[in-house]
């Protein structure tokens, strides 16, 4: 017993807890702070997906109003306009509809689209709620584009 008390044996078993603790606490702070760093990560490629995905909306949303509503609204008119003028039939024997078309083509704008593809499925650990967003928003990007092809060559065709 005499052995144990030393205070050789005392040091020893001082230092090797202080080692042990030490290097257990010392894992715990690099393991926090690489948990740190790895949700500052995912946080980063999240506010940028989100920027990339109002960006998105803001586009759709500037075309919608800027070229396809007012040429819905137009559409519109003339049509209760040709309503009118088939109701008055009578009143309107020897007559002609004229109707005139607003043939403008425009062209879409370039969405980076694929660009929030490869942050969400790659940098952001995402629900697939969010996955299946972006492949619906590309879906209604690509039957846009149709779209517009199909009138660009109608009015390619009366022009």
């Amino acid at each position: 017993m005499t052995f144990l008390n030393t205070n050789f044996v005392v040091a020893l078993l001082a230092s090797m807890a202080s080692a042990y603790f030490g290097a257990t606490v010392a894992q715990k702070v690099i393991l926090r702070n690489k948990k740190k760093e790895e949700l500052e990560v995912q946080l980063r490629n999240t506010n940028s997906a989100i920027t990339m995905a109002v960006t998105i909306c803001n586009m759709g949303l500037a075309l919608k109003k800027q070229l396809i509503k007012p040429l819905y609204d137009a559409y519109i008119l003339d049509q209760e306009k040709f309503i009118d003028f088939e109701a008055n039939k009578a009143e309107n024997v020897g007559k002609t509809f004229h109707f005139e078309a607003d043939l403008q083509s425009f062209g879409t704008t370039a969405l980076r689209i694929k660009n929030l593809e490869n942050i969400l499925f790659d940098k952001v650990n995402t629900p697939s709620r969010a996955l299946s967003a972006v492949a619906f928003v590309e879906l209604s990007h690509s039957s846009l584009i149709g779209r517009l092809n199909n009138t660009r060559a109608l009015i390619s065709k009366f022009s």
